[in-house]
């Protein structure tokens, strides 16, 4: 049977077979980071998994003791419960050389059903939407009710699944095209249908009332909880702090936000901490919203209509 590892290790992250690999996880994922220390030890790699508690949000830093590990090791799997991709943690170490495998909320399902792509034809789609909408003012809507303008930064990722240079970061599965947004010149209303966080939504669907970058208003299901969520991190976590294009053909709406913001026709926003987009919102949570069916243009110029990209 294929290791669905392979082509990841080899291809997308040119690992050395001398290169320690570590793990990290928390009690919540240490069944799904087994799995996955057992696939990168049949191919002949040596791995040092470490657990923590599970941590309490997205973007909160891990232990002190794992932390300092995060500083001494060239290749890193991020298997976690909440995402460290938006953490001090990740961003030192990353700035220190080393290449980064973040995947939260990852499950065997998505790991089977999303890794097994063709990483070459993301990269390719990617990199050309990227250069399509890059320091651009673009206009979402969906069928839903949004209708969002958000001017987008220049400093554009292309996640497609490449880490094969030192410092490189990059999210399993792969599929996402994102950018920090220019706060002033983001405006409207952002519905979420597929999820938030832990939040499988259901109607009416999370609502987003967006001016100059802050959220001024959250209504629909699970609004009190998120805004309650939100209100534990301060006024800061109310701010957007990217919007991104998901690209992965083999990705299906689960209500998994780590699946649901790659699926080949949905969008998202992330709401929370900036840094990683270039931006100086430093707040211990980022999580992303995720949107069906968005209708995106330039102008006049329809990129995308319904989730069905016709850019050329």
């Amino acid at each position: 049977m294929k290791n669905i590892l392979t082509e990841i290790m080899s291809d997308c992250g040119n690992v050395n077979l001398s290169e320690q690999i570590l793990v990290v996880t928390d009690f919540d994922k240490m069944k799904v980071a087994q799995y996955v220390n057992e696939l990168i030890i049949q191919l002949g790699y040596k791995t040092d998994m470490v657990v923590m508690p599970t941590r309490s949000s997205h973007g909160e830093e891990p232990t002190d003791d794992i932390s300092e590990k995060m500083m001494h090791y060239p290749v890193q799997f991020l298997i976690t419960s909440k995402s460290l991709s938006h953490t001090a943690a990740r961003r030192k170490a990353t700035h220190n050389g080393s290449r980064i495998v973040s995947m939260p909320l990852i499950t065997k399902d998505i790991i089977k059903r999303c890794l097994d792509i063709d990483y070459l034809e993301i990269k390719e789609r990617n990199y050309h939407l990227r250069n399509i909408i890059s320091d651009k003012k673009i206009n979402i809507t969906t069928p839903f009710g949004t209708d969002l303008s958000v001017k987008l930064k220049n400093t554009y990722s292309s996640d497609c699944g490449c880490f094969d240079k030192p410092g490189m970061f990059i999210n399993l599965p792969s599929g996402e095209v994102d950018s920090g947004i220019i706060p002033e010149e983001t405006n409207g209303v952002f519905y979420a249908d597929c999820s938030f966080g832990e939040y499988i939504l259901q109607e009416p669907y999370l609502q987003f009332h967006i001016r100059m970058g802050k959220i001024e208003k959250i209504d629909g299901k699970y609004s009190t909880e998120i805004i309650a969520l939100l209100e534990k991190c301060g006024s800061k976590a109310f701010s957007v702090a990217e919007f991104g294009i998901g690209t992965n053909p083999k990705a299906t709406i689960t209500g998994n936000p780590l699946e649901d913001e790659k699926v080949l026709g949905t969008c998202h926003i992330g709401i929370g901490n900036d840094l990683y987009y270039g931006g100086e919102n430093d707040v211990p949570i980022h999580i992303d919203a995720i949107s069906s069916s968005p209708t995106i243009k330039i102008g006049s110029d329809v990129i995308i209509e319904n989730g069905l990209h016709i850019y050329k």
